[in-house]
């Protein structure tokens, strides 16, 4: 079967959400534990998209980085942060290199933007507020592409 032509963002958005509450766990993919890539990775495959899973969140074993290997997937296009909107991919520098993501889900007129990402802080993925301290190591914003 064919990849679809686009990511309806609603239904990744959708899909994310669904994803509450999983377990974390580095290098997981599916619903028995998931890392912040795997979460991503998920939602695309119930759209019929299979994307490759990063090996490494810095830069892997080939000297990719995380950025290369979403450009390289071309499933996004890259957005200013400014531009951000529910739905789009956010990357996060943590040591200085981009190696987190997350997805912004919800960016209400008032009040804080709210993320879903999984980490080994949180145990689990979970929802968390967009706030300064994250925002100041935000290194990219990605929208999927029409």
């Amino acid at each position: 079967m064919a990849e679809p032509k686009h990511i309806d963002r609603q239904r990744f958005i959708d899909d994310v959400k669904s994803f509450v509450g999983t377990p974390y766990h580095h290098q997981g993919r599916d619903e028995n534990g998931l890392d912040c890539a795997g979460l991503l990775i998920a939602a695309l495959r119930r759209q019929g998209f299979n994307p490759p899973a990063p090996s490494g969140y810095g830069k892997n074993s080939l000297g990719i980085s995380l950025l290369e290997h979403i450009d390289r997937c071309g499933l996004f296009h890259k957005v200013t942060a400014e531009q951000r909107q529910p739905g789009d991919v956010l990357v996060f520098a943590i040591r200085r290199e981009p190696q987190h993501l997350a997805l912004l889900a919800e960016r209400p007129p008032v009040g804080p933007e709210l993320m879903l990402h999984s980490a080994d802080v949180i145990m689990q993925v979970r929802w968390v507020t967009l706030g300064e301290s994250w925002l100041r190591r935000l290194a990219a914003v990605y929208r999927t592409k029409s």
